[in-house]
């Protein structure tokens, strides 16, 4: 859908979301509603290229088709698509179990089943076939596994030899945000921990860049 769009040089035009904050799909991108998009990324589903966009105030995953320019829930959120969720300085005042019952919390899981809160950082690995979402709000970040649709918290072990003595460990999140992948590295933006930390996937340890 995106060849489909005539732009003039150095011109820059919406192509997906209404402008509306809601958590609406549609087959049409410019009807689907969108609630302050984050992150996003590129990647494949059920072998087609796709975007991912992290939907912060709906608590959500959403992908686009680059085919058709379809917009749909992939995780998380909530299927009353205008079920947006409270923004960070109302949160404290309202217990978990509350949250929850707004769509927002965090369960691992598939579908409208799974929970966020507030996630921003996206990346896909394409060996693995797997999209990794910093869970911000939550302090995690969480992986979706494109072959069993389901989304769970990754945990990783910290190698980090660097550290003094009284230093956090690095496989603890505060905040996290940013996500980039090159080759079998991930680096995470862990924004209240003011490091940029250094994941690789193949092992599952962490150290501070």
């Amino acid at each position: 859908f995106v060849d489909c769009r005539i732009l003039q040089k150095n011109s820059c035009s919406a192509i997906i979301g209404s402008g509306l904050e809601e958590n609406r799909n549609s087959s049409e991108p410019m009807t689907a509603c969108l609630a302050t998009p984050r992150g996003i990324c590129n990647g494949t589903m059920n072998g087609e290229p796709v975007l991912f966009i992290a939907d912060s105030n709906s608590s959500s995953i959403r992908v686009v088709s680059l085919q058709t320019g379809s917009v749909n829930n992939l995780i998380g959120g909530d299927s009353d698509p205008t079920d947006i969720k409270l923004t960070p300085s109302f949160r404290s005042i309202f217990s978990l179990i509350h949250l929850e019952s707004l769509g927002v919390g965090d369960l691992d899981g598939s579908g409208y089943n799974a929970r966020f809160q507030h996630p921003i950082g996206l990346a896909y690995h394409y060996p693995s076939s797997q999209l990794y979402i910093t869970d911000t709000f939550n302090h995690k970040i969480k992986r979706f596994d494109m072959k069993t649709s389901v989304c769970s918290s990754y945990f990783v072990i910290d190698t980090d030899t660097k550290k003094k003595r009284g230093e956090s460990n690095s496989a603890k999140f505060n905040s996290p945000q940013g996500l980039a992948i090159f080759e079998n590295y991930m680096f995470v933006a862990d924004k209240n921990n003011s490091h940029v930390k250094r994941i690789d996937l193949n092992q599952g340890t962490i150290v501070r860049v």
